[in-house]
């Protein structure tokens, strides 16, 4: 696939196998897997159920493979793709405006070297269920329409360079149920006294409400 030596080429992938039909053969790329280390991990799953059995790539794992270029611009040309995870690596840049067309639903992309502010077209992609971008070197504000993202079911953020800024409101996110912030300062929710900044994780109720952290205290008990 001619997309995907483009993806490679930007990520800084050297060893995709041009030999082989990447959906069809296994492996698609040269490395071979690390079983029994999770972290590191280089998978591409295509869906071939398409009509005449035209195979389209629907997700791309890439985790810890020492990648160290620029998030692809070309990754539009793969627009069944639904699930990126580009954790543990030392990519650069910012995401690419075109990647605001794209149908994602799992975006992964902790543990990089990003730099400038988180874009403001996330409020695009209404179809995600989850969005994980920690210690990747973002700057703040959180984008504020980050709460219009109604099927979001998890959502973890972390680490965001600058100053605080106000946590998007959670109302409209019915089927929120893991939220997970770390080492930010944000005023979190309209209950809270001032700035918070530290750790947490938490379930959020039908309303957009948060409920309980993994350590049994209320929310509000953090911040008293």
């Amino acid at each position: 696939m001619k997309a995907l030596g483009e993806i490679a080429e930007q990520l800084g992938k050297k060893d995709l196998n041009t030999n082989v039909e990447q959906c069809i053969n296994d492996p698609s790329w040269l490395t071979p897997k690390l079983k029994g280390k999770p972290p590191y991990n280089n998978s591409l799953f295509c869906n071939c159920s398409y009509p005449n059995s035209v195979c389209h790539v629907v997700a791309l794992i890439l985790k810890g493979q020492d990648l160290g270029g620029v998030l692809p611009q070309s990754l539009v040309k793969l627009p069944y793709l639904t699930y990126i995870d580009l954790t543990r690596n030392f990519l650069s840049g910012n995401i690419p405006h075109e990647w605001a067309s794209t149908k994602l639903e799992f975006f992964r992309i902790s543990s990089n070297n990003f730099t400038g502010r988180m874009p403001d077209f996330f409020g695009s992609w209404k179809q995600f269920e989850k969005l994980e971008i920690q210690a990747s070197g973002f700057e703040g504000p959180i984008p504020s329409n980050i709460s219009i993202l109604s099927n979001l079911i998890e959502l973890r953020i972390s680490d965001v360079v600058g100053g605080g800024s106000k946590f998007p409101n959670l109302s409209s996110m019915k089927g929120m149920e893991r939220l997970f912030l770390k080492h930010q300062k944000v005023l979190l929710f309209e209950f809270m006294r001032g700035a918070w900044d530290g750790s947490f994780v938490c379930g959020v109720d039908s309303k957009g409400s948060p409920t309980r952290s993994t350590t049994g205290e209320t929310l509000r008990d953090k911040t008293e």
